[in-house]
């Protein structure tokens, strides 16, 4: 008798394979829910829409970041909610004459920022409230710097060679945004400017801070008090100091020599001439026992007296100054004074960095007249940077306001110019020492600081730079203007909500189907 076989359990058969399906389905999906929500936490997951890419990093920049190899602590002055149009950020800027209508400049810097962190995890950013007692600490370690709501602070602390380094680095909140006048010419004349933010500095600025923050070396500047006013220095050693360097004063060079770690020489606005002995110290100080690699800094100043002996020394470079205040005889190259005039960018390669910086002027009272003496003599070279318009004549010393041009006429002259000493090692490598000659102290004045169009410090920066041999470290990257708005006021709301609908709900939901359709399908059978 054949033997009867046992019917097979139908539920094994139908809901075993469906069950199993569910529960790998259920699985799958709390996988990619826990990858996902690593992923955009750690990778650059957000997706930029605009055409431009302005609420994402650049290549170059992405590319350095990566290398960054010790701790940086990026701290935003606010708490990260105030980062809106109608945020305390936003009230802030409106102190200084500054607004972001939509809020879209305010957006991009806080998806900018996050940005950072996942690029390399030796990058942490955080929040602090700078008027609550807990950034006190914080405070502490920037002792000596001025830090607003908004600023954000750049910080590492590292050591090389057993010896502890700690960087502190501040960015300004007024100096993140590049910014369009938005006043009439009336309101201009009478000095009340209004600024609406037109394109973001951020990317420049913050990694240039993470790269003097993380650096080893500073660059050493001595001040020569003896023939020159501190105050007149006021604005550009903030802006020096910001780049990783560091001030000392040499208070009278014939009872001092330079220190021999100093790798630039300051003199702003001499109040008397130098000895035959200080000009033969500064001299040697640029051989530097045959490597050069110095650089001498200065800046001239009309109430300043006779000063031959510096002159004939300067002269040595290619650098002649001559007597007079520099005037204007064009009026729309001047501002309120006929002495305070407009000055042109040359666009040399030593200021490469401020070159295609648009909607920028360059501006200083009472320029005395300077000119190249030579192109080319001996090892010395001479590049002009700076200059005046055609239209300026030479107001002599002594005349009063009321004095008038005669006739037609004038001439450009010279308002920066540097001069390069090279000899060449045995390998042929180029050894060079600079002076760089600005022909007024007014350059520097802090007062042009507040308009933020005028772009004094960032051009004498970029210039120092070039004479520390520091041009191939600055770090610069496009700003990110925001264009295509249909796009830019909803990227960053639509960037994440599309990595959480693919991962977190799309792909479950998906699994989650076909799992049902299986079960459909088999219960049919």
């Amino acid at each position: 008798m054949e033997k009867q076989k046992k019917p097979k359990n139908r539920f094994l058969q139908r809901g075993g394979y469906a069950l199993a399906i569910t529960a790998i389905v259920i699985v799958a999906a709390l996988v990619l829910n826990i990858l996902a929500t690593a992923l955009a936490a750690r990778f650059p997951l957000d997706l930029d829409l605009t055409a431009e890419k302005t609420f994402s990093m650049s290549e170059k920049n992405a590319k350095y970041l990566q290398e960054v190899s010790r701790p940086v602590t990026i701290t935003v002055c606010s708490d990260e909610a105030d980062y809106s149009a109608t945020g305390r950020v936003a009230e802030t800027m409106q102190n200084y004459y500054i607004s972001d209508p939509t809020g879209k400049y305010l957006a991009q810097t806080l998806s900018i920022l996050r940005e950072y962190t996942k690029r390399n995890s030796n990058i942490t950013l955080r929040f602090a409230d700078p008027y609550r007692p807990s950034f006190v600490e914080i405070q502490q370690r920037f002792s000596g710097k001025q830090i607003g709501y908004g600023d954000i602070l750049v910080e590492s602390d590292f050591e090389v060679n057993g010896k502890a380094i700690s960087r502190q680095q501040v960015i300004h909140l007024q100096d993140t945004y590049e910014m369009t006048n938005t006043s009439d010419e009336y309101d201009r004349y009478f000095g009340y400017n209004t600024f609406e933010i037109s394109g973001s500095n951020l990317e420049t600025l913050l990694t240039s801070a993470i790269f003097n923050a993380t650096s080893e070396k500073s660059t050493q500047v001595s001040f020569i008090a003896a023939h020159s006013n501190q105050e007149d220095i006021t604005a550009l050693q903030a802006a020096m100091e910001q780049n990783n360097y560091e001030f000392s004063v040499i208070d009278n060079l014939l009872g001092q020599d330079i220190p021999a770690e100093t790798d630039v020489l300051l003199i702003t606005a001499p109040t008397g001439d130098f000895a035959g002995d200080e000009l033969s110290k500064i001299d040697a100080f640029l051989e530097n026992d045959g490597k050069r690699g110095k650089a001498l800094l200065y800046f001239a100043g009309a109430a300043s007296p006779e000063l031959p002996n510096l002159y004939d020394f300067l002269n040595e470079w290619g650098i002649q100054f001559s007597d007079g205040i520099l005037y204007e005889t064009t009026a729309n190259n001047y501002i309120g004074n006929p002495t305070t005039i407009g000055l042109q960018n040359e666009r040399t390669d030593y200021t490469k960095n401020v070159n295609e910086t648009s909607n920028v002027v360059y501006v200083a009272s009472n320029c005395l007249p300077m000119e190249t003496g030579f192109s080319t003599q001996g090892n010395r070279s001479t590049t002009q940077l700076l200059s005046s318009s055609d239209t300026v004549v030479v107001r002599p010393f002594g005349v009063g306001d009321e004095w008038k041009p005669s006739g037609k006429g004038g001439k450009a002259y010279a308002a920066g110019i540097l001069s390069k000493d090279t000899i060449y090692a045995e390998n042929m490598a180029e050894l060079n020492s600079y002076v760089l000659a600005f022909s007024s102290v007014d350059f520097l004045n802090e007062m042009w600081s507040m308009y933020t169009y005028i772009n004094n410090i960032a051009f004498a920066l970029d210039a120092v730079n070039a004479a520390a041999g520091r041009s191939d470290d600055a770090i610069t990257i496009t700003t990110k203007t925001i264009n295509n708005e249909s796009y830019a006021d909803r990227v960053n709301g639509l960037s994440s909500t599309i990595v959480k609908t693919v991962f977190i709900a799309g792909l479950p939901l998906l699994f989650v189907a076909v799992g049902i359709i299986v079960w459909a399908r088999r219960k049919r059978r």
